[in-house]
């Protein structure tokens, strides 16, 4: 007996529902065909789940996890075969599942070559693998779980088994998704820096580049953007996970427009956004900035292109008198001097300005924007901290490629990341080919999740996940390769 499953365009099937800007959790739904158990069938599944990183499957911009056009082959033994084919569905081609697949085949070398070799490096590796095998073996599971009833859905010759059988079809793909996911988060987070991981926060360092006046005149709107959207970011599930966000620094510089006269634009602007994920979700913010648009800072009318910097960094725990891994306070320079500047008549007579240098790496922060010289202090201390921890991961990136592999996964460029084109109502990030309307929105922070900003940020990080997927499993395959050939 041979049933055959396959994907099959059926006007009685159930559509998947009309594409949104961000797709929506939906319940698979699967719906049989008329079939005979000694005839080929086919059964038609609508796409798959998706979900943003809280736990579900996720929409990739490449590589999506699709059930819709599941094959699955299910056969007994046949007169020209000594053994059964092995079943198979879609979701094997998924480029996590192959990784894990290849993991646990790894892990069967290593437990071999441990009997032989007691080495402490085998150890670790099969010990960082446990986690993934216990989720493998969930997902192995509740695959050949649904591979029976499918078959079962189709050939039980109980019509009320068959119809029992349907509809436990979409809760056994939903707990097939659900193991998938979470195969991927485990191999994601073994190569993510522990500064990363262990990061309380995150500092957003905005400066104009090329354009004169009018990058500074974005800077200042770019960072007004970045402000409200973090201040805007809702509560997780259980209440918790808003941001706290401060200005840090911010150095004002009056620009002569043609519409009004004067505006205030910005030569440096520091945020400092301390919550739970503020960094993880903020990182790749950082590059180029573009904007095109008729400056206001000239009658002409001509269209300008002009640019500005964004730096994230990231926020680790510490404290300024206190030494850690991270900064000794005897390495750095403690410097007090009076403000300059617009600012009244406090200006220029009393030293609450602060100047630190770390003396080992030269790095050195400047703060004068608070009257009281304990606050400038704090938060020139946060500044100096975010940038040292910024340089460490920069390091350990480029010093350690084997665990993370950036070099082959990095969304860094030292081009343009993002355009804001204003006379076509359009913000474009090159790094994930993406484009969307309504700049007013995008640049007024508004943070309503799978859309605007926040639905660029989540492409990034799926993009970026996505090619980090993809360089683990090309390392895993060669290294399979070579163990196979090895053996001959």
């Amino acid at each position: 007996m041979v049933l055959r499953i396959t994907s099959h365009a059926c006007s009685s099937i159930a559509r998947p529902l009309a594409r949104k800007s961000r797709p929506s959790r939906q319940s698979l739904r699967w719906a049989p065909l008329s079939c005979s158990p000694y005839s080929t069938t086919t059964l038609h599944a609508p796409s798959s789940s998706i979900s943003n990183l809280s736990g579900a499957v996720r929409s990739r911009t490449t590589g999506a996890l699709k059930l819709l056009g599941t094959t699955c082959s299910y056969a007994t033994k046949t007169s020209g075969s000594s053994t059964p084919q092995e079943p198979s569905l879609e979701i094997d081609k998924d480029p996590v599942v192959r990784l894990a697949r290849l993991r646990m085949e790894k892990r069967e070398r290593l437990l071999k070559s441990s009997e032989e070799l007691d080495s402490a490096d085998v150890g670790k590796q099969l010990k960082e693998l446990d986690g993934l095998r216990q989720v493998w073996e969930a997902f192995s599971t509740k695959r050949k779980q649904l591979l029976s009833t499918l078959a079962m859905s189709q050939s039980d010759p109980d019509e009320d088994m068959r119809a029992l059988a349907t509809e436990e079809l979409p809760l056994i793909e939903e707990e097939l998704a659900e193991a998938r996911t979470q195969m991927e988060e485990l191999v994601l987070s073994s190569i993510t820096d522990a500064i990363e991981a262990q990061a309380v926060g995150a500092v957003l360092e905005v400066r104009p580049g090329v354009g004169g006046q009018e990058s500074t005149l974005f800077t200042a709107e770019v960072a007004r953007m970045y402000e409200r959207f973090c201040e805007q970011k809702p509560a997780d599930e259980d209440g918790s996970g808003e941001w706290q966000v401060e200005m840090l620094s911010s150095t004002s510089v009056d620009v002569s427009t043609s519409s009004s006269g004067s505006g205030a634009g910005l030569k440096e602007a520091i945020i400092e956004v301390k919550g739970r994920g503020a960094f993880q979700k903020l990182k790749f913010e950082a590059g180029v900035h573009r904007v095109q648009r008729i400056p206001a800072t000239q009658s002409l009318g001509k269209l300008q292109t002009s640019t500005i910097a964004v730096m994230v960094l990231p926020i680790s725990e510490g404290s300024e008198n206190k030494a850690d891994d991270l900064v000794d306070p005897k390495d750095v320079k403690v410097e007090v001097m009076r403000s300059r500047g617009a600012g009244g008549q406090h200006v220029n007579k009393t030293e609450s300005a602060i100047r630190l240098t770390h003396e080992p790496t030269g790095i050195t922060v400047s703060m004068q924007d608070s009257r009281s010289q304990h606050q400038n202090r704090t938060k020139a201390w946060a500044v100096l901290r975010a940038r040292l921890l910024d340089r460490r991961l920069k390091q350990e990136v480029e010093g350690n490629r084997e665990r993370r592999l950036a070099q082959v996964a990095s969304m860094d460029r030292s081009d343009r990341v993002r355009t804001y084109n204003f006379p076509q109502d359009r913000v474009t990030d090159h790094r994930v080919n993406l484009s969307l309307n309504g700049i007013d929105s995008i640049m007024e922070g508004e943070h309503e999740p799978g859309t605007g900003l926040d639905y660029i940020m989540e492409s990034l990080h799926i993009e970026s996940d996505t090619r980090k997927i993809k360089a683990l499993l090309e390392s895993e395959e060669a290294e399979a390769a070579q163990a196979s050939a090895g053996k001959k």
